[in-house]
């Protein structure tokens, strides 16, 4: 008990998101880089985006056939766009794609692009 706040404020909570919850994202569309990376004999794609808004630029790096993907979802994802794509939605086309959707959706990049405009309504 006598650290309960230290801990509760250095826990992250637990992101649940409701299959309806429906995604809007209100950034533009980012410039993106490729560059590939080699390490252990591997080579992997590696994506740079960066967005821009009114005051500043951020970046997030992903792997390349996500960020292709990421891109053309946040497309669907901005105001005007019909219909507003639901999560399960956006879970379902990940997941002809790629694994584990739930991973991807609390990760770094993404956690980046809530603080910077992507909502969950």
């Amino acid at each position: 008990m006598r650290d309960f706040i230290i801990n509760s404020l250095e826990n992250e909570p637990i992101l649940v998101t409701r299959s309806t919850a429906k995604i809007v994202w209100l950034g533009g569309t980012p410039l993106v880089s490729f560059q590939a990376k080699t390490k252990k004999g591997i080579t992997r794609e590696r994506a740079q985006l960066t967005f821009f808004t009114k005051r500043e630029s951020f970046d997030i790096t992903t792997e390349g056939e996500k960020a292709e993907w990421l891109i053309h979802i946040l497309e669907q994802l901005k105001i005007g766009a019909e219909p507003l794509l639901a999560y399960a939605q956006i879970k379902a086309d990940y997941e002809t794609h790629f694994e584990d959707f739930e991973l991807f959706w609390v990760s770094k990049p993404i956690n980046t692009l809530r603080e910077q405009g992507l909502l969950v309504l």
